[in-house]
C-alpha cells in the first residue's frame, strides 16, 4: 500500500488543505473471483469496470477488515474513514503497430502500462516529443509516423514489460511466495537509465492482458 498527499479543492497544496490519496495493490484470481468483485450488491456484473458508488458493501467492509488485520493502525484509521473506495482492475496493453498511414498512437492509445513504473505521463510526454522532432525532420508525412512508431515500439514494450514484472513480484510477495530479486534486478528494474542495462528480453504482443497485482 502506498499514500501520498495530493493538492486540494481549488489546487490548495497549503497546510490542512490537501488531500491524501493511497493505492492499495491486492491480487485477485481471474474468473469468479474478478467478477465477484466487479459485481454490485444487487447481483448486477459490470465486467467493464464498477462506479465507486456501486462497489458492493460487502466488498467494502471485508476491504475494512483486511486493513484492520494486516495494515499498519495509521492505514487502517485511512482505509476506515475513506467514505465511498473504489476498486480498479488494472490492464495493460502492447500495440503491435502504432503508426498507420497518417495516424499515429500515443500514449495510452498505443501502451497501457502497469502503474508500478510511475510512466503514464512521462511516457506519454516522450511519445508527443519524438513525434514532434519526427516531424520536424521529415516533415508532417507517414515517413515521419513510422519513424516515431520504430523509435517508439521498443521503449515502450519495454516499459510495459518492465511492469509486468514488478507487478508479477508484488503479487508473489502477497501471497507468501519467497520470490528474491538480486542486488542487479532491483538496479534494473528502478534505475533512472534503462540504457545501462541489457535490454528487456521480448514480450508477446498478442492481446491485453490483465494483471492480478
Amino acid at each position: 500500500m502506498i499514500g501520498y498527499p495530493v493538492a486540494g479543492a481549488d489546487d490548495s497544496v497549503a497546510r490542512g488543505q490537501r488531500r491524501w490519496n493511497f493505492v492499495w495493490y491486492r491480487p485477485v484470481a481471474p474468473g469468479a473471483e474478478l467478477a465477484a468483485m466487479l459485481t454490485d450488491a444487487d447481483g448486477v456484473h459490470h465486467p467493464d469496470g464498477i462506479a465507486p458508488q456501486q462497489v458492493s458493501w460487502r466488498h467494502i467492509a471485508a476491504m475494512r477488515q483486511a486493513a484492520r488485520d494486516k495494515l499498519a493502525p495509521q492505514f487502517a484509521e485511512i482505509a476506515e474513514k475513506t467514505a465511498v473506495p473504489f476498486l480498479q482492475p488494472i490492464y495493460d496493453l502492447v500495440s503491435t503497430d502504432i503508426a498507420f498511414g497518417r495516424v499515429a498512437l500515443l500514449g495510452d492509445a498505443a501502451f497501457v502500462a502497469r502503474p508500478h513504473v510511475g510512466m503514464g505521463v512521462a511516457k506519454a510526454g516522450d511519445d508527443a516529443m519524438v513525434l514532434t522532432r519526427c516531424i520536424d525532420e521529415l516533415g508532417a508525412t507517414p515517413a515521419a509516423l513510422r519513424r516515431y512508431a520504430q523509435l517508439r515500439q521498443p521503449v515502450c514494450a519495454g516499459v510495459v514489460q518492465r511492469a509486468r514484472r514488478l507487478g508479477a513480484y508484488m503479487e508473489a510477495q502477497q501471497r507468501g511466495a519467497a520470490v528474491m530479486r538480486s542486488a542487479d534486478e532491483v538496479m534494473r528494474q528502478t534505475a533512472i537509465d534503462p540504457s545501462l542495462f541489457e535490454p528487456e528480453p521480448p514480450i508477446e504482443t498478442s492481446k491485453p492482458q490483465a494483471a492480478r497485482a
